[in-house]
């Protein structure tokens, strides 16, 4: 029996049996003072537990707002989230800058097809493999310039924001702890803009070499 218990019992008991009315009143009143607190002890173990506010309070017969404010200072502190943010890498940043001069050049919104040219135009080992497959950026430019018709006015605007938002996804799904390269040109790949994927459809570039790449 906790200390509490035993103290409460012997309230009672002292309450019960008291002659003198104003012993049994200083005896109770102690004994409410005692089962406040032993009310407390449960309610903060009911929170660590992982019980609500409401959970308690229809125990008590109370509203929620009443033991929120009662119990609020029991409840476990919530820890931080210490996971830091996804950061792009240098290369990544190189890809986005150059996308949006080759965008630029072109008298367009940013598409997937100008984060394409940003891509092969960096030096890293996803570069490399697209380069090894014929992917040069005269070509990609040779094929933007011939087969894409649409005029500015009409381009999606939006597709660097989504490409990037897709690359973090891609990158935080698979542990990665910077926004490199690849998960870019993947995300560039999937947009709805099809820039890219025509791109690489038309140049016949093999999936495992768009698979293929490292973290920089």
């Amino acid at each position: 029996m906790t200390r509490h218990a035993e103290r409460i019992c012997e309230l009672a008991n002292e309450a019960a049996e008291a002659d003198e009315p104003d012993i049994a009143l200083r005896a109770l009143v102690e004994l409410r003072r005692e089962v406040d607190a032993f009310v407390a002890v449960h309610a903060g173990r009911a929170l660590r537990a992982g019980r609500s506010f409401s959970d308690i309070a229809r125990a008590l017969g109370i509203s929620r707002q009443a033991a929120h404010r009662r119990f609020r200072d029991l409840a476990p502190r919530r820890r931080r989230d210490r996971t830091r943010p996804l950061v792009a890498t240098d290369s990544a940043r190189h890809v986005v800058r150059l996308a949006r001069e080759e965008a630029v050049a072109a008298g367009a919104p940013v598409g997937s097809e100008h984060i394409l040219l940003g891509v092969v135009r960096t030096d890293t080992e996803t570069t490399r493999a697209l380069r090894s497959s014929g992917v040069t950026p005269e070509r990609v430019r040779a094929y933007a310039r011939g087969n894409w018709d649409q005029r500015p006015d009409d381009r999606d605007a939006g597709s660097l924001r989504r490409v990037i938002k897709r690359a973090a996804q891609i990158a935080l799904s698979r542990g990665d702890r910077a926004l490199s390269v690849q998960p870019l040109l993947l995300a560039a790949i999937a947009d709805p803009d099809g820039g890219a994927k025509r791109t690489l459809s038309a140049l016949a570039v093999p999936a495992a070499v768009i698979e293929a790449g490292d973290r920089r």
